[in-house]
This record gives C-alpha cells, sequence and structure tokens, in this order.
C-alpha cells in the first residue's frame, strides 16, 4: 500500500541522499521510502499536528530569542517580536514522538521515555505565528556551554 508524503529537503540533504543510494546500490526513491518508513519506526507522527503541514520554528524562536516563565506551576512563552512580558497563546500541541528510551540511555538512566512535543503558538498583538519544540531527545542535561542560545543573551 502506498502513502503519499510530502517532505521538503535541502539541496545539501539531496546530494546527500543521492551519494548514499549510490553507495548502498538502490535507488534514490527507494532510500527515501526506506527513510520515511525508519521514522515513523522511530515514533514521529508528523502528519498529526499543522494539518500535516510541514513546520519549523522560525528564526524569531532560535537562538535563545523564546524565553519565558513560569507562575504557580504552569509555564508561558514570551513573545519575542514585543520584547516584553507579552504572553503567546498555545492554539495547538502534538505529540511527534512518544516511545521507549532509546538516545542516551547512559545519560539519562532515569528517562522513563522519549518524547517531542510541538507547540502551534500566537501572540494576539504583533500578530507572530510559530512553532516550537520541548524534547527530552536533544542536550542529555548538563550546564549549556558555549551554545547558541547563550550567544543571543
Amino acid at each position: 500500500m502506498m502513502k503519499r508524503v510530502d517532505i521538503t529537503l535541502s539541496e545539501d540533504q539531496i546530494k546527500k541522499l543521492k551519494s548514499l543510494s549510490q553507495k548502498g546500490g538502490m535507488s534514490f526513491s527507494k532510500l527515501i521510502r526506506r527513510a520515511i518508513e525508519e521514522y515513523h519506526k522511530a515514533g514521529y507522527r508528523t502528519k498529526e499536528f499543522n494539518k500535516g503541514e510541514p513546520f519549523h520554528g522560525s528564526e524569531d524562536v532560535m537562538d535563545g530569542k523564546l524565553t519565558g516563565l513560569t507562575d504557580t506551576d504552569y509555564f508561558y512563552f514570551f513573545c519575542p517580536k514585543c520584547g516584553d512580558t507579552q504572553i503567546l497563546q498555545v492554539l495547538d500541541f502534538g505529540i511527534l514522538k512518544d516511545g521507549p528510551v532509546e538516545r542516551y540511555k547512559k545519560e539519562r538512566p532515569k528517562a522513563k521515555r522519549d518524547f517531542t512535543i510541538a507547540f502551534e503558538l500566537y501572540c494576539p498583538e504583533c500578530k507572530l505565528h510559530d512553532f516550537v519544540k520541548v524534547s527530552n531527545i536533544g542536550w542529555a542535561g548538563g550546564k549549556l556551554k558555549d551554545g547558541w542560545a547563550l550567544k543571543a543573551k
């Protein structure tokens, strides 16, 4: 059974995939299908969020520009464009990955599972509409040293 999957690849990604397909002796389309199958086997569910449309946070929310605080035990994101404590509305969320602990097992012995949650954000003041993800499979803990988030401060 064939399923339609829309993906966006950069020129560099296409070159790398073509090189891999030549080295591995399989067609480019078969390599793409296998990569998508592996992506879904790993528990990623991108089609269940944002009406199946591609999404990625913009430069407005990257490099440490998106901040927030807690009030009681609720976390609020602040609009990076308004430059104050204007709270962003969370319009929707999607669980992109939820599965057994597979990444950084030794560094995260107390992790109960691997997950990635995406949030769709909106500012009613400046009309910023963006996305951000929260995950436990990226940085495995510790202090952020020489990272992009520190450079933005």
